[in-house]
């Protein structure tokens, strides 16, 4: 396991974000499960910004 340090939560979820969309573009059969609670909202405000630009299909 690889450990990840970020100087910002924001910092965090851009990185989380790019990580996500690398491989959903890569692999048209993952599967995202994804948490819940508030520490990911911005992560997934990220994609779907991204869906709404690019349409990509999660």
């Amino acid at each position: 396991m690889k450990l990840v340090t970020f100087r910002s939560h924001e910092e965090m979820c851009i990185f989380a974000a790019t990580y996500i969309l690398i491989k959903v573009k890569s692999d048209s059969k993952v599967n995202l499960g994804l948490a819940t609670g508030g520490t990911p909202v911005r992560t997934y405000e990220m994609l779907i910004d991204d869906f709404k630009r690019n349409y990509t299909s999660y």
